[in-house]
């Protein structure tokens, strides 16, 4: 990924052009401080000045709707990303996407739309114009015209999709209507799993296939859990499998090609199946967890892996998603050559992994969160 670049020549600002004062401008500059990396940082002061001036531009134009900031957030766990999500104006999630004064492209992570927690009603692109400390909001799409935008799409090795700023509707007034008129609801976003603010919150605790049951959401949601896994016989770990899937690439082959591979499974590795409908097509989830050994702490390990229950294969450019808190962690997309695909993590014991399943042109399956809870 690559930070947005500023042209050293005089740019044509925009007659909607906004100039930031020096204070917006110093404030932005020490948000960013404590960011080592200098392209990080830059990228920092990029998103510092389009969330300053998209406040300032929403106070001229319509200070009558609530604008909340205090949320919002450029930061993965990893790096500064060249958007800034959980601004609310009016109830509404709002995506800022810093571009060039001049963009003939626009270019976004895919976590800002494939992540539930990060998905937004509105995806804002605002012009910087760095040289002249001036911003100008730019253009916009809704959540639903822009997942429609992407359903031909993938995203780069990178992780980004990149669409043409003529994708983006222009009329700011109209983007003003919809905050001051409409209802989020009218937006649907993916379905987000339940914080503890809600409680009680679905969770999957695999420490209790360990223990060789299954807990009460695993079990309301359907989970078979499958007998232990010895790991000498785990070339031959579907004869195991209850009502295996009579598809041309069995479970079977996987597991014998992902050991093939290289891919080891915990001494301690249990299995469990959660049968699912992905856009029509009858799928089974296999999810095969356990424990690693401390170094220098415990750890634990998910490996998912997503096939066909007949002879229908998954539509292609199915894709799995894996993550932890708000950060896409591995996101793999079914090839033309396989029937089945799969995704691998590893975490500490405090972690929780979130899984997507999607398919084009239907909404993503978003599971509850993989845990490994010592005493749960």
């Amino acid at each position: 990924m690559s930070s947005m670049s500023v042209p050293d020549a005089l740019e044509s600002l925009s007659p909607s052009a906004i100039a930031l004062t020096d204070h917006q401008l110093e404030q932005a500059h020490q948000s960013c401080q404590s960011i080592v990396d200098p392209v990080q940082q830059w990228q920092c002061y990029l998103n510092s000045m389009a969330l300053l001036g998209f406040e300032q531009w929403l106070y001229h134009r319509a200070n009558d709707l609530a604008l909340n900031v205090t949320q919002s957030s450029m930061m993965d766990a990893a790096e500064v990303l060249p958007v800034i999500f959980q601004v609310m104006v009016n109830g509404f999630k709002v995506c800022l996407i810093p571009v060039e004064s001049q963009p003939d492209e626009v270019e976004f992570p895919s976590v800002a739309i494939s992540i539930p927690n990060l998905a937004s009603h509105f995806y804002i692109t605002v012009a910087i114009y760095e040289e002249q400390s001036q911003i100008a909001v730019h253009r916009f799409l809704r959540y639903d015209q822009l997942t429609t935008q992407l359903r031909s799409r993938q995203p780069d090795t990178d992780g980004f999709y990149i669409l043409s700023t003529e994708a983006f509707e222009a009329d700011l007034d109209r983007l003003l209507l919809y905050l001051r008129c409409s209802q989020p609801a009218a937006i649907p976003l993916p379905n987000i799993a339940p914080t503890a603010a809600f409680p009680p919150t679905p969770r999957i605790n695999v420490r209790r296939w360990l223990q060789n049951e299954l807990d009460a959401w695993a079990q309301q949601l359907a989970w078979v859990l499958l007998p232990p896994l010895s790991l000498e016989n785990a070339m031959r770990l579907t004869a195991r499998v209850v009502n295996q899937p009579t598809s041309q690439e069995s479970f079977e082959n996987v597991i014998k090609q992902l050991v093939r591979d290289g891919m080891s499974l915990p001494a301690d590795a249990r299995v469990a199946y959660q049968d699912l409908d992905l856009a029509g097509v009858p799928t089974r989830l296999y999810a095969i967890a356990g424990t690693l050994p401390p170094d220098p702490a415990p750890e634990w390990t998910l490996l998912l892996i997503l096939g066909p229950r007949s002879q229908t294969p998954l539509p292609r450019q199915t894709q799995l998603q894996i993550g932890v808190a708000d950060t896409l962690l591995i996101q793999q997309t079914l090839t033309q050559q396989d029937n089945y695909v799969y995704a691998k993590v590893i975490g500490t014991l405090a972690e929780h992994f979130w899984v997507t399943i999607s398919a084009p042109h239907t909404e993503p399956i978003a599971l509850p969160p993989f845990t490994m809870q010592p005493h749960a």
